[in-house]
């Protein structure tokens, strides 16, 4: 089905991609052309108006198919022609396809009338061919990205594919014209040339952009189908941009010299056919991307040994070593680039320039980093509150034995173990990744650990991961705050007049978290009677509830049996001791500290509460608090 799709898109995109570009170039390029031409460009007219009508009727033709396959794909086959009407009605797929397809038609009615009135109907059929085009945008991955940047996506990719349609689909009649006599020819290849090389800088311009929002990174366009396919596309790119510069600079300028003659026509034109051919396959890997999943959304399989790390420039006592590894590097790179355009200089400096290069090369060493192939595979739990505890079970039923009920590798089975287990509580923890606790887990490390890939699950070896780093955290507290900052565990949450539905969502604004005492309902009344300063300085009061316990309607509710277990492990708490304690979230969904009113009532006043949120909304938007680490 996914194979059938992508042909399908393939086809249909191809389809319009050349209507678009013949109608334009029979608008923009050919009437000067064809007016030196005389008798001799009927011919090319007439082909280049049965191009634009077969080009129109295939696009129209893969669209009717293409709507059925992708219903099929959407809704399942249950109640088939219900689901047509609702994915023509209701979808944006249905309502676009279904506009597209009105506009095919009413161009098929301007090719109609160009032959009786030529002059507008050209221009009028490629705005409406372009309008149809950039529509196509609006039923890509794109298109999905939603609010915020969701626009710029669109708006990329829209310009894409018109700079697409005015290139690749201009290239066939570009040939055609070619068969003109040789000054025609020549000056069919100048007024197309500009038009070509605005289209390619659009074509990169707005490809970086579209990589932007959906490869998202280094490791996704490496460790991912989706971004082979866009490797395989931006060298094919290449390719035809190679094609295109020979012809620019090399294959034009010989039709258009005294020198012209048809063996330069025909160079020419054999390169432009194979321009053609490599448009082709590009449109072909962009079907099979249109059906594809991102690869921001798509967890990367990384395929080298390191990967690149800027955290040797976090220790000054390599500050030096790098920077004379650079330095040594840079001047060798200068050497041999300057001495190049100098022939006596040349065969002594480039040497040198290369020495330079090969002894310090080995100092770029300190920018990379030991890397495993789940190395940039990250959590899908969310770090919520029940992971973490189902991860508590895991670590109890699985881990105990050897790394201690606390993490730190004094587990009962731990002395007769030739390598001691990890102190999982140790600052060395927090500088590994989610992926890299995830390769551990699953294949062991060497004699130290076995595998458990076949005896625990996926989804649960990601919740283990969760518990690791809550049960981390509670070793990292100073004077009630956490020195390494980890995200505050996800809970629903339901607040007055409806809003955020979990914690995550409340990202943006400082958020006061209170487990409620049933014992002293005074702190609540207190809380109530705050809402309204806490509000004016941007933050939330959100009460962790007990059954039977009257919150006040003013201030938010989390209702979660794991919710205190959860905080009570992150902060290392003792659960009984939890009611009255109270926590402080960072724009960002940071812990940032806990305290407990039994040990110190002066800490949750007023006073003290506005100033320490007042300092959370001054304070930058924590580190992530797992990063590279150098062996």
């Amino acid at each position: 089905m996914d194979a059938m799709l992508g042909i399908l898109r393939a086809a249909h995109l191809s389809a319009a991609l050349s209507l678009f570009g013949v109608l334009l170039f029979r608008a923009s390029i050919a009437p000067p052309v064809f007016a030196a031409s005389g008798a001799a460009a009927a011919p090319v007219d007439a082909r280049l108006h049965r191009l634009a009508v077969m080009s129109a009727l295939v696009a129209l033709a893969t669209a009717c198919l293409w709507l059925p396959l992708q219903t099929r794909a959407m809704a399942g086959a249950d109640d088939f022609a219900r689901s047509l009407v609702q994915v023509l009605s209701v979808s944006r797929f249905g309502t676009v396809l279904l506009l597209r397809a009105g506009l095919i038609v009413a161009i098929l009615l301007a090719l109609g009338s160009i032959r009786r009135r030529p002059a507008p109907w050209h221009a009028a059929a490629a705005a409406l061919a372009g309008l149809g085009l950039a529509l196509h945008a609006a039923i890509g991955h794109g298109a999905a990205i939603g609010a915020g940047t969701g626009w710029l996506a669109g708006l990329a990719n829209g310009l894409h594919l018109l700079a697409a349609g005015a290139w690749l689909g201009g290239l066939v009649p570009l040939l055609w014209s070619l068969a003109l006599p040789l000054p025609a020819a020549a000056e069919a290849a100048r007024r197309f040339s500009p038009v070509g090389i605005a289209s390619v800088a659009t074509i990169a311009v707005t490809a970086l952009v579209q990589s932007w929002f959906l490869v998202g990174s280094i490791p996704a366009l490496v460790g991912t189908l989706y971004g082979a396919l866009c490797l395989v596309k931006l060298l094919l790119f290449a390719f035809m941009l190679a094609l295109a510069a020979l012809n620019r600079w090399r294959l034009a300028p010989a039709v258009s010299g005294d020198q012209a003659s048809p063996a330069a026509r025909s160079r020419l034109r054999l390169s432009i056919g194979a321009e053609i051919g490599v448009g082709l396959s590009i449109l072909g890997a962009a079907g099979l991307l249109a059906t594809s999943a991102p690869g921001a959304h798509q967890q990367p399989w990384w395929p080298f040994p390191l990967q690149p790390s800027r955290a040797a420039l976090q220790i000054p006592e390599l500050y030096l070593e790098a920077f004379v590894a650079c330095y040594g590097i840079a001047v060798g790179l200068i050497v041999m680039l300057l001495a190049g355009p100098y022939r006596r200089l040349r065969w002594v400096a480039m040497p040198l320039g290369a020495a330079f290069v090969l002894f310090f090369s080995p100092g770029l060493r300190l920018f990379a980093v030991e890397a495993l192939p789940t190395t940039f595979w990250t959590s899908p739990t969310g770090f919520t509150a029940s992971s973490v505890m189902r991860g508590r079970a895991l670590f109890a039923e699985h881990c105990v034995i050897c790394h201690g009920h606390l993490g730190r590798g004094n587990g009962p089975a731990a002395a007769g173990l030739r390598a001691r287990p990890a102190d999982l509580t140790a600052e060395h923890f927090f500088d590994h990744a989610d992926g890299d606790l995830y390769w551990w887990i699953s294949n062991g490390m060497n004699e130290a650990m076995p595998a458990f890939e076949g005896v625990i699950e996926v989804a649960d070896r990601w919740q283990l991961i969760d518990f690791l780093h809550a049960n981390a955290a509670s070793t990292r507290l100073w004077d009630a705050t956490f020195l390494r900052p980890v995200p505050a565990p996800d809970i629903p949450v339901s607040c007055p007049g409806g809003g955020p539905a979990m914690l995550s969502d409340m990202v943006g604004q400082p958020v006061h978290l209170v487990f409620a005492d049933p014992a002293t309902p005074v702190r609540l009344t207190n809380l109530a009677a705050l809402a309204g300063r806490l509000s004016e300085a941007g933050a939330v009061t959100v009460v962790v509830g007990h059954a039977g316990l009257a919150v006040p309607p003013s201030l938010c509710v989390a209702d979660s049996p794991e919710a205190a277990p959860a905080y009570a492990e992150i902060a290392g708490i003792a659960l009984e001791s939890m009611p009255g304690g109270e926590f402080l979230i960072d724009r960002a969904r940071w812990l940032r500290q806990v305290w407990l009113p039994a040990d110190d009532p002066s800490s949750t006043g007023t006073a003290v509460l506005l100033e320490r949120i007042a300092a959370l909304r001054r304070m930058p938007v924590a580190s992530g608090a797992i990063g590279p680490h150098i062996h």
